[in-house]
């Protein structure tokens, strides 16, 4: 019996009750089960993150069937009362997500965790260094979130050089570069010196202390978005031959972004 499923454009609901009721075997009762991995790996792909990691516990054969995806985009429910005891799954979650995946090839990881705390910042830590190890080629990485600052604990990412292309980072502090003696020098230059293939830079809300200082021949980069955040200076020193978009929001810093300016294909609002 052949069976030819198209997935583009069916809603994922009506996607799964058109597969269950496909008979592969009028014996079996769990037809959807018996479709090849790649469509149910494509099932998985519409699905929401956390949706798709639940599937695991469905049976064997779903188990690692979610290791197949790249993307990844985990978002904390909610704070309430039980919000320390939920942060605690939450990061375990993520922490097993990279633990288990094979061969290392998440591509994208967004965390959103609608509201940080301080003490919380151990177990952050442990899953952004983990993301950050090297073992992933990640391409788009976000963290988002409310609350207290977070200091992020990387000074460089160079381990990504090659292959991050999206970074934004929401109400983050960065870590002063261990070879920096003094803390007005540039954080920001040190963190994303080595990823040459940066296409979007997003900060909000975050301190990267002293200069945001662009003066690497960043290439590929074509979208710089710096809102509401905390630094004494904002200085474009080389503008990227690529960049189409610059948006900069701190009425009450000084900036420099002349070689911007000069520029008239790049929308500029600041």
């Amino acid at each position: 019996m052949c069976i030819k499923i198209h997935i583009t454009g069916i809603p994922i609901l009506s996607l799964f009750v058109v597969a269950s009721q496909i008979s592969l075997n009028k014996d079996d009762k769990d037809s959807i089960s018996n479709l090849p991995d790649d469509i149910l790996i494509k099932i998985l792909s519409l699905l929401d993150s956390k949706s798709a990691i639940s599937t695991s516990i469905l049976s064997r054969r779903w188990k690692n069937l979610y290791l197949s995806l790249t993307h990844f985009d985990l978002t904390l429910e909610k704070p309430n009362s039980h919000h320390d005891e939920k942060m605690i799954h939450f990061t375990k979650t993520i922490l097993n997500l990279l633990d288990a995946h094979p061969n290392h090839n998440i591509r994208s990881l967004f965390i959103d965790l609608k509201y940080f705390r301080t003490k919380h910042k151990p177990l952050l830590d442990a899953c952004v260094l983990n993301a950050f190890s090297g073992k992933f080629k990640l391409e788009h990485f976000e963290l988002i979130h409310y609350g207290n600052l977070y200091r992020f604990p990387l000074d460089s990412l160079d381990g990504l050089g090659d292959s991050l292309q999206i970074l934004h980072l929401s109400r983050c502090v960065l870590a002063q570069p261990r070879y920096l003696a003094f803390r007005s020098l540039r954080k920001f230059d040190f963190l994303i010196n080595g990823c040459l293939n940066l296409e979007i830079l997003c900060f909000i809300h975050s301190g990267l202390g002293g200069v945001l200082r662009i003066d690497a021949p960043f290439s590929h980069l074509k979208e710089i978005k710096y809102l509401h955040n905390f630094s004494w200076e904002i200085k474009i020193v080389c503008a990227p031959p690529k960049l189409e978009s610059l948006d900069i929001y701190n009425s009450d810093f000084e900036v420099d972004i002349e070689p911007i300016m000069s520029q008239s294909d790049t929308e500029v609002k600041a």
